[in-house]
């Protein structure tokens, strides 16, 4: 065979052998530089279920991740100046970045992403707190009246007990002015100035006088009066309803203004045997433990309407009386035993006036008659 011929010949199988290996390309399959034959000499099928198999795996991972999102529902977050709901709150004390979350303080985030950074979680959390129905939008907004959200957390960072505190402003409600209140106060010291020295005696009393004072100069909190009188409206505002309330313990306790009024002037000529001017407390305080259905740990809500009266000097007219509304209800996973009767509400007046004053007071059972 001619040289030429030879390499015709070979020219035209590496031809071939190309146009084969571009059309196996063009379908799809990766060349390989061995093919294994099956007994029968032909060449064994590749395997391709490799990618369908990593394919499925992605889909699979891809399912169990939606299905634990949609096991987990979106934060509810509080609305600005809305009350916090309590029920729902007390659902994510296991979650705190939730609950957090569902508070919308910005306030209250800063300082727990502080002490998430820090680690410690032995400082309880403090903040003020807007609700539209309390100070009209603006915590703090006129005078002393404030708003304030508590937060007390566990050793592990979860919470344990949170709390949100209304303090009405503290209005003065005297000293006396030069209208009738000064005629009918003066009247009454005078009398009261008789007794002590023993040139007089309390029969013919002016009873008249004492009330036009009272008439004159007693306030009280608008906000916490109206609650006092329907203890079931605070827990209802905070989202519990008052269906699902078990109570544990229930009390309250009542010293009259005029008496209160008549026992720091009387205080007054008796400084010398009480070793200083007397501070004399009255108003309402009432106190209720209670339990929800369907909800873990228990609430304690704290009502009171008070009256300060106290001497600002040794002059008989610089009596001072300041009333001041203050609320609180709290939810905690485990709450202190309530006591039996009324000794919750004892203990607390009794911690916020003195001997002299306390015996003014009542104690009951139950809710305050108004």
């Amino acid at each position: 065979m001619e040289p030429d011929a030879v390499v015709s010949i070979q020219e035209a199988t590496e031809e071939n052998e190309c146009a084969e290996a571009s059309g196996s390309v063009a379908a799809g399959d990766n060349p390989s530089p061995e093919s294994p034959e099956q007994p029968d000499g032909s060449p064994q099928p590749r395997k391709k279920w490799l990618f369908p198999l990593a394919a499925g795996l992605a889909v699979l991972v891809l399912a169990v991740f939606a299905l634990s999102q949609a096991g987990t529902p979106p934060v509810v977050v509080r609305e600005p100046g809305a009350w916090p709901d309590f029920p729902y709150l007390a659902s994510l004390v296991d979650e705190p970045d939730a609950f957090v979350q569902a508070i919308n303080s910005e306030e209250l985030s800063d300082a727990y992403r502080q002490a998430k950074m820090s680690g410690s979680w032995d400082e309880s959390i403090d903040v003020s707190i807007a609700i539209d129905d309390l100070s009209g939008g603006a915590p703090g907004a006129s005078g002393s009246e404030r708003t304030v959200f508590n937060v007390i957390f566990t050793e592990d960072g979860k919470i344990d007990y949170f709390q949100l505190i209304y303090y009405g402003e503290e209005e003065p409600t005297m000293p006396v002015e030069a209208d009738g209140n000064y005629v009918n106060h003066m009247l009454v010291m005078t009398r009261l100035k008789g007794v002590a020295l023993g040139v007089s005696s309390l029969d013919g009393f002016p009873e008249g006088s004492v009330q036009t004072v009272y008439d004159e100069c007693r306030r009280s909190n608008s906000v916490v009066e109206g609650f006092l009188s329907s203890p079931d409206d605070l827990a209802e505002r905070c989202g519990i309803d008052p269906e699902t309330i078990v109570v544990d313990n229930e009390c309250y306790g009542v010293a009259d203004w005029r008496s209160g009024y008549l026992r720091a002037c009387a205080g007054y000529y008796q400084a010398n045997t009480l070793g200083e001017l007397p501070v004399v407390l009255t108003g309402t305080a009432y106190e209720e433990r209670f339990v929800t259905e369907g909800t873990e740990g228990s609430y304690l809500m704290s009502l009171q309407s008070a009256d300060r009266f106290a001497f600002t000097s040794t002059n008989a007219t610089d009596l001072a009386v300041q009333n001041a509304g203050v609320f609180t209800i709290a939810y905690g996973r485990n709450l202190e035993d309530p006591g039996q009767g009324t000794e919750d509400v004892e203990n607390t007046i009794a911690g916020q006036t003195t001997d002299y004053a306390f015996s003014l007071w009542s104690f009951a059972e139950g809710k305050p008659t108004t």
